[in-house]
């Protein structure tokens, strides 16, 4: 643990060697008198009073001076005004420059920089010297307006009832009869997304070029709806599950990037579910993959009694960031030797950047950057260069997704296991050109604006051309039964019972759903008479 500093004030001072209140009594030299006996009597930082400065500007410049010589290891000082302070952030960098390069002259130099008589250009160069190191000392008030990208909109909307008709085909497809009874389907009802207004009977029927309907009888001789899968449907799941085979070292490399973002390597599985779909991971991965790597992952209790997963081991390969494997293509050569990586930035077409957001943002890319996969701890929270490592955060996970994107309340519960700040979420508002939030699908889902030429992936995961598949099978069932050819096309068999089951939904009690007690008839497993 570091040292925690002493810090007399003036109130102490005043108190030992005058027996006065502090009320101005004591003197500038008193104070660096007191100050150079404390600092050779302990071991440990001792932080100055510099109360008002004692005086004007050249008096704080040679109070500064003195306080560095005294063996003070910082200072404070009463702030009067807005040019006090902007003198006193001055002197807060010029003292941290003194101490780091240990340099007799770097006062004097810094000074010179500020109080130069050379026509301004040194009062020019020292505002800039003080806006950089504010940038590493405060978290600047930049607010950047939200601006519609049509093309990001596009690609969210485009998948919309996707994920959950996905989880749905491998929930059946996973089944050795291959059909399933509407209220085994609905305790997984959590993991699909739909609205708690929308009956998961009344969705599934909304495809029918995916999902196939027939009925049998449980024990009490009550017809249950039962739901298997088109051979369309069935063709491309086996696809599904071939690259899924093929690409698994990549899928669960993925995953373990993930844990190695985490403080302690683990993450709840619950938060792994909500990414699962994201990572391109199975809907069944812990029995599927997990098992297979009993090396690499273990099952663990958590303090509150949930179910995490843990890495067991640490690959120095893997914790390179994206932006640093791209350093070499999209960095200058400058910026990688000081370590100051930049985001690939691009707006909305039409997007009004004010001068001071453009100088700000400019300034923040030249911010030192600070891996996801190294520990934060000695950041300010409060600071811009702490907010950079956040971004960098958020950059690197959305680049381990296959498509780039994920729903926002998919990491709100990541703040703790990634050691973020509160409000942590923020920086996608401040960082509009780096990601996109698009509204559409009644939620917010954040887009790494570089991975899109407008709708177009540019690194495209095999998986995702599956989904894409599966994307225009649904549309297909969705306008075919709008325009009512499933119904014309059936006889007296399977349509006619979804229509009569339709039209008497509100008398037929095992059609009711919902989050507590999903079917009063179907709570229980009991056996069904005819097999779908």
């Amino acid at each position: 643990m570091p040292a925690q500093p002493t810090q007399p004030q003036g109130f102490s001072v005043s108190a030992a060697r005058l027996g006065l209140p502090d009320l101005g009594f004591i003197s500038y030299g008193e104070m660096v008198d007191q100050g150079q006996q404390i600092t050779q009597a302990v071991s440990i930082p001792v932080i100055g009073d510099g109360d008002h400065g004692y005086g004007d500007a050249m008096n704080v410049k040679r109070t500064v001076g003195r306080y560095i010589r005294a063996g003070f290891a910082g200072s404070f000082w009463k702030i009067r005004c807005a040019w006090f302070s902007f003198l006193s952030l001055w002197l807060d960098y010029v003292c941290n420059c003194y101490r780091q390069y240990r340099l007799g002259d770097q006062l004097n130099l810094s000074s010179r920089m500020f109080f130069g008589r050379a026509g301004g250009s040194g009062f020019l160069h020292g505002c800039e010297l003080v806006f950089n190191y504010q940038q590493r000392r405060s978290l600047v008030n930049v607010k950047l307006k939200w601006v519609k990208d049509r093309a990001l909109d596009a690609v969210v909307t485009g998948e919309r009832d996707l994920r959950a008709a996905c989880f749905l085909v491998s929930i059946i497809s996973s089944t050795p009869q291959g059909c399933v009874p509407i209220y085994h389907l609905c305790r997984h009802r959590g993991q699909l997304g739909i609205t708690h207004d929308l009956k998961l009977s009344t969705f599934i029927r909304r495809f029918p070029s995916v999902f196939l309907e027939s009925h049998a009888f449980d024990s009490g001789g009550t017809r249950v709806p039962c739901f298997s899968l088109t051979p369309e449907a069935l063709k491309l799941q086996q696809e599904e599950l071939d690259i899924i085979e093929q690409s698994q070292m990549d899928l669960v490399n993925r995953l373990r990037k993930l844990l190695m973002l985490t403080r302690g390597q683990t993450l709840p599985l619950q938060t792994i579910d909500q990414l699962k779909w994201d990572l391109g991971l199975p809907y069944d991965y812990q029995h599927s993959v997990i098992p297979h790597y009993l090396a690499l992952f273990s099952l663990v209790h958590l303090p509150d009694e949930r179910i995490g997963l843990k890495l067991l081991s640490w690959d120095n390969n893997l914790a390179v960031s994206q932006l640093q494997r791209n350093a070499a293509l999209q960095q200058k050569e400058e910026d990688m030797k000081k370590g100051c990586l930049a985001f690939p930035i691009g707006f909305t077409r039409g997007f009004g950047l004010k001068r001071k957001c453009m100088a700000w943002l400019k300034e923040w890319q030249k911010l030192p950057y600070t891996s996801p996969y190294c520990d934060a701890f000695h950041l300010d929270p409060r600071t811009d260069v702490s907010e950079k490592r956040i971004v960098g955060v958020f950059h690197e996970l959305l680049h381990l997704t296959i498509q780039k994107k994920t729903e926002r309340k998919n990491v709100s519960n990541l703040r703790k296991s990634l050691d973020l700040p509160q409000k942590f979420t923020k920086v996608f508002e401040r960082h509009p050109g780096i990601f996109y939030i698009s509204k559409k699908n009644d939620t917010q889902t954040v887009v790494l604006r570089e991975a899109y030429d407008h709708q177009l992936l540019l690194e495209r995961h095999p998986l995702v051309e599956i989904r894409k598949r599966f994307a225009s099978l649904l549309r297909k069932g969705l306008l075919d039964r709008s325009r009512g050819l499933y119904k014309e096309s059936a006889g007296a068999g399977v349509e006619q019972d979804i229509s009569a089951d339709e039209t008497n939904d509100n008398q037929d009690s095992s059609e009711e759903e919902s989050d507590c007690n999903f079917f009063s008839e179907y709570d229980s497993d009991d056996p069904i008479r005819d097999q779908c």
